[in-house]
């Protein structure tokens, strides 16, 4: 789930660029979008993913680190979450995951922001 506010666009897939991202397994690579560079990261496959399927889209999102763009696999639905409903998870790792309860179904919240760590 990606808060809407941090959507800046989405586009069809197009091919990226490659380039080295210290490790982090969630990286693919590099998109040329309107005159600059955005990372992209794939929180499914990561590395491994089929970058050149016409059917998944970038998101495009800003946060306070920049602009950074998610592949998305499929879309399911737009839905409208209050903030309160969000919850942090700790799993272990160097930050809590914001979570909500989607009708049964615990979603991530994706911060942009997040996704270089």
């Amino acid at each position: 789930m990606i808060p809407l506010a941090a959507v800046v666009e989405v586009i069809p897939m197009v091919r990226l660029r490659s380039s080295e991202q210290g490790g982090n397994p969630r990286y693919c690579g590099l998109l040329h979008f309107r005159g600059r560079v955005v990372p992209v990261f794939d929180l499914v496959d990561g590395r491994r993913s089929g970058l050149h399927n016409p059917d998944h889209f970038l998101v495009v999102t800003r946060g306070q680190a920049g602009e950074r763009a998610i592949v998305a696999h499929e879309v399911e639905d737009i839905v409208e979450v209050e903030a309160r409903a969000c919850s942090e998870l700790d799993v272990g790792g160097s930050y809590p995951v914001s979570v909500v309860d989607l009708n049964g179904a615990l979603l991530e919240v994706v911060d942009p922001d997040r996704l270089t760590q």
